[in-house]
C-alpha cells in the first residue's frame, strides 16, 4: 500500500493536465450533478480514461486538492502506471481522445503536448525493446516540437550514460 498525495495539484490546471496529470483516481471527489450534466466519460476507453475525464472536468472549472495523505492505493506490477505496454495504450488514448479532440487548445500548446506524449510512447517502446516503433514515435515527437524533443532526448541520453557508467564500474 502506498500513500497517494495528489492534493498539491490545484487551481486552473487545464490544459496543462494533458502534459502531466498526478491525480490518482481513488483520490477524487466530484459532485454528482457535474457528472450527470457532462458527457465526458468514455466507457470504451480502458487505459487513460481517467486523464481524459479529469481534463474535461478541469476545463469546466477549477480543481481543488487537499494536501494531506487521505488515500492508500495497492500498487502491483499490472497497474497502468507500472507497465510500459499499458503506458503506451494510455498515452495513445490520451492523444486520440483528449489532445487531438480538444478544440480550444492553442496550436503551440498542442504541439508541446503531442511532442511529450510521443516522446513518452517512444520511451516505453524502447523499454519493451521495440526499437522501430521507438524511433518512429521519437520522430513524431521531434516533428511537433524539435527543440523540446531534442532537450528530452538529450536528458534521456544523459540518464542512459549514467546508468551505463554505473553498470561498468
Amino acid at each position: 500500500m502506498e500513500i497517494v498525495q495528489s492534493g498539491k495539484y490545484s487551481g486552473s490546471v487545464y490544459p496543462d493536465i494533458y502534459d502531466s496529470c498526478p491525480i490518482a483516481t481513488p483520490t477524487v471527489m466530484v459532485n454528482k450533478k457535474v457528472l450527470e450534466n457532462s458527457n465526458c466519460f468514455n466507457e470504451n476507453i480502458r487505459i487513460g480514461e481517467d486523464v481524459i475525464l479529469w481534463s474535461e472536468l478541469a476545463h469546466k472549472g477549477l480543481v481543488y486538492g487537499i494536501d494531506k495523505p487521505l488515500t492508500l492505493v495497492r500498487m502491483h506490477g499490472q497497474n497502468a502506471a507500472n507497465t510500459p505496454e499499458n503506458q503506451i495504450v494510455g498515452d495513445n488514448n490520451i492523444l486520440k481522445y483528449g489532445i487531438l479532440m480538444a478544440q480550444d487548445i492553442s496550436w503551440k500548446q498542442k504541439r508541446r503536448f503531442l511532442s511529450n506524449k510521443y516522446h513518452n510512447i517512444a520511451y516505453n517502446y524502447y523499454r519493451v525493446n521495440n526499437k522501430r516503433k521507438a524511433v518512429l514515435n521519437l520522430a513524431y515527437s521531434f516533428c511537433y516540437d524539435p527543440f523540446r524533443a531534442s532537450r528530452l532526448l538529450y536528458s534521456d541520453l544523459l540518464g542512459l550514460g549514467k546508468r551505463l557508467r554505473r553498470f561498468f564500474k
